[in-house]
């Protein structure tokens, strides 16, 4: 059973047109706290940043014990004008409405169960890139419905943003594997799954 918040009528029918030719918005949505990693999107925000100047920026929602450490290394890194803290939102129409708009959902845990985050990334119709630990790569069908990268390699991470970018038949073949995942993750579905077990 996934613990899921997303209900059917959250997951959107297919994904909203974006602009890919301008500025690349990145999400990313978890705590600021060791196991989530989030001085390596700071690297991987400023490996961009030099690969293509201008074109990448960083909305982070969530708080934690590293806060302070990722706004410093955001700053030596050259990138914090870049890189948007804001802080936690709790589940609802404003966090969604954030998912939706965004170009690409990063996740890069270094160590995960079954990311929630996921989840709703996949049911706004967001590609996403994420390293594989955990349920990852179970929740984004084995890198059907989402780019996987080893955890803590920045060179693999970076390279997945930029095909997904890039590739447009990559965007769409996953972003519609990511809307039929989602479809059988939600709050519904979960729990008539779990009727039908307690039936049985």
């Amino acid at each position: 059973m996934t613990v899921s918040l997303i209900r059917a009528g959250d997951v959107v029918p297919e994904a909203a047109s974006r602009d890919w030719s301008g500025t690349i918005e990145l999400l990313s949505v978890g705590r600021l706290e060791p196991e989530k990693n989030p001085l390596l999107l700071v690297d991987a925000l400023a490996r961009l940043e030099r690969e293509r100047p201008g074109r990448y920026r960083l909305t982070w929602f969530g708080q934690g014990q590293l806060r302070d450490a990722v706004l410093a290394y955001a700053n030596a890194s050259g990138v914090a004008h870049a890189l948007d803290l804001r802080g936690f939102v709790s589940f609802g129409p404003d966090l969604l409405a954030f998912y939706r708009s965004a170009h690409l959902f990063v996740h890069v845990s270094l160590t995960e169960g079954v990311p929630q985050v996921l989840i709703e990334a996949l049911a706004s119709g967001t590609p996403i890139v994420a390293t594989d630990v955990g349920g990852v790569a179970a929740t984004l069908d084995h890198g059907q419905a989402g780019l996987l990268v080893p955890p803590q390699n920045v060179d693999a991470f970076v390279a997945a943003v930029l095909r997904m970018t890039d590739d447009e038949e990559l965007r769409t073949q996953t972003v519609r594997r990511g809307l039929e995942a989602a479809r059988r993750r939600t709050l519904e579905a979960e729990a008539d799954r779990v009727a039908r077990f307690m039936a049985t």
